[in-house]
């Protein structure tokens, strides 16, 4: 049975359109999977890699602290927020160099002038939406109001005041907040050690990441020191602030503070007028006259590729190439300075430090009180969102989940023994919670090596087809040789056969007989 269908084969026309067949077949097969493989390739697929990470200790988060403006201005009394420039001049006069002016210890009238001037700008310049911003700015600057007018004033009097000195606008920002720091924190903003016998505290510096009408942010700058990593579930970080109720109306004395575990400057969100992010990591609940345990832990890690797609598009901050990538913080007032030098033909001086050198013009002014910004609002049309549509997150994600507990009211003792409710302090201890979170990391599922390795699979069948063919065609070739060989050894022996049977018989002839 299997001979008599096998019996085709042995016919040389049936095996060369079996093998044409075969051949044509595997063509098709190796054409598909190639142009599979490609469409593959070019769609760059992704593929997650989840799993739980336990660590023995944690780093610490960059925390900002929100504390609203009015509660840390309630340290000045009527006096020292009368704007007498006669005064203040006075005592700058005594500061005539940078040095002096950043290094010099202040008092009250020129701390609350500066902050104002700082947190008029900022509110200005930054707590606004590029669509309403012409707006804001022509208001400002042209108002003949007295809330304007003083405001423009003030805002004058320390441009010019910075530029004798040559100081930056952020410089003034930093000493302004220190000064505001050191009456409304006063040494009590610490990091807490654990061992098996004692717990010892050391004193956490605070930098000034934000100054506006709303809020006065800081965040602690770690050292070596205070920047180990966190080793227990006790509390790492103290922070007592303060306030005076006196210089407070009622409402002012209960307003919140917030804290950012993400470490962002102060919270864009509500002036953002795109989607904004995830508001994980950020409790605004903490309110004075109490105390709070916060706790805090890593819920999930994300790290995605780089990538410019819509909805997934984010860029890896702070990697090692040559390329510094700016924070979407800082390419966002790298747009808002495009935005308002576009409106009003100056620099802003809450964006200045933003600026790449390349980018600072020397010949524009600083924009100052927008006093001499002409725009015409009607017309104006902000392209802003085109700009912020380009500020990449960082692939690197933390979610946090935060738990703020209110555990006791703050009472102050009275002179007759009893003892009242106040919301002079606010104390916040916040403690780790698990050392145990999910990580997710995104990788490409096709490098380059990967795609030669893929692709070398498919065409490896041909490869292997080859030595086969390589090894059949040498056994073949052998074969036809060695019977060519013997053939021809076969035919040479019956010839020379042949030609012995066919040489003739020779008699002796007479003259042999007779010489013999």
């Amino acid at each position: 049975m299997l001979s008599a269908l096998l019996k085709p084969f042995t016919n040389p026309t049936w095996r060369s359109i079996t093998g044409s067949v075969i051949i044509g077949i595997m063509i098709a097969i190796t054409i598909h999977d190639s142009i599979l493989l490609f469409k593959r390739y070019m769609d760059d697929p992704k593929e997650s890699d989840m799993k739980i990470e336990v660590n023995e200790t944690m780093p610490v988060p960059p925390i900002t602290f929100c504390i609203p403006s009015v509660q840390a201005t309630s340290h000045f009394n009527k006096a020292a927020k009368d704007a007498n420039y006669k005064e203040i001049n006075k005592y700058l006069n005594r500061m005539p160099n940078k040095e002096d002016f950043l290094e010099k210890k202040w008092g009250g009238k020129l701390i609350y002038s500066a902050y104002t001037a700082v947190a008029t700008v900022h509110t200005l310049e930054r707590e606004a939406f590029g669509s309403f911003l012409a707006k804001r700015i022509k208001q400002f600057g042209s108002s003949n109001s007295k809330h304007f007018s003083q405001k423009r004033k003030n805002v004058k009097f320390w441009i010019n005041h910075i530029e004798q000195r040559n100081v930056t606008f952020a410089e003034l920002r930093n000493k302004v907040g220190s000064e505001v720091i050191s009456l409304m924190v006063r040494d009590e903003f610490q990091r807490i050690y654990h061992n098996r016998t004692e717990e010892t505290r050391d004193n956490l510096e605070a930098e000034t990441t934000w100054i506006s009408e709303k809020d006065f942010c800081f965040t602690a700058v770690l050292n070596e020191t205070t920047g180990d990593p966190i080793g227990n579930q006790k509390p790492f970080l103290f922070l007592n602030y303060f306030q005076n109720e006196k210089n407070l109306p009622k409402d002012d004395q209960v307003k919140c503070a917030s804290m950012n575990f993400h470490g962002d400057p102060y919270d864009i969100s509500p002036y953002s007028e795109h989607g904004g992010s995830s508001r994980d990591g950020i409790t605004e609940s903490i309110c004075p006259g109490l105390r709070y345990d916060v706790t805090v832990e890593v819920l999930d890690s994300y790290k995605m590729v780089e990538n410019d797609e819509e909805g997934t598009m984010c860029q890896e901050v702070g990697d090692d190439d040559d390329e510094e990538e700016k924070t979407v913080f800082e390419c966002i007032g790298i747009c808002r300075a495009a935005l308002i030098k576009d409106i009003c033909n100056c620099t802003a001086m809450s964006t200045l430090h933003l600026l790449e050198d390349e980018d600072k013009d020397e010949d524009m002014p600083l924009c100052g009180d927008y006093s001499k910004c002409e725009v015409d609002v009607q017309h104006y049309k902000s392209k802003e969102s085109e700009c912020t549509e380009q500020c990449k997150r960082d692939c690197q994600q933390i979610r946090y989940q935060i738990v703020s507990g209110q555990t006791a009211r703050i009472v102050h003792p009275l002179s007759n023994g009893k003892k009242v409710k106040s919301n002079a302090m606010t104390t916040v201890f916040v403690s780790w919670a698990s050392f145990e979170f999910m990580t997710v990391e995104q990788d490409n599922v096709y490098t380059w090596s990967s795609f030669i390795g893929e692709l070398g699979g498919i065409l490896g069948l041909w490869l292997g087809l080859s030595i086969l063919a390589i090894i059949q065609g040498g056994f073949t070739s052998a074969e036809d040789v060695t019977r060519k060989a013997v053939t021809r050894i076969g035919h040479t022996s019956r010839r020379n056969k042949s030609f012995k049977n066919e040489i003739p018989k020779i008699s002796p002839s007479k003259n042999d007989s007779i010489r013999r």
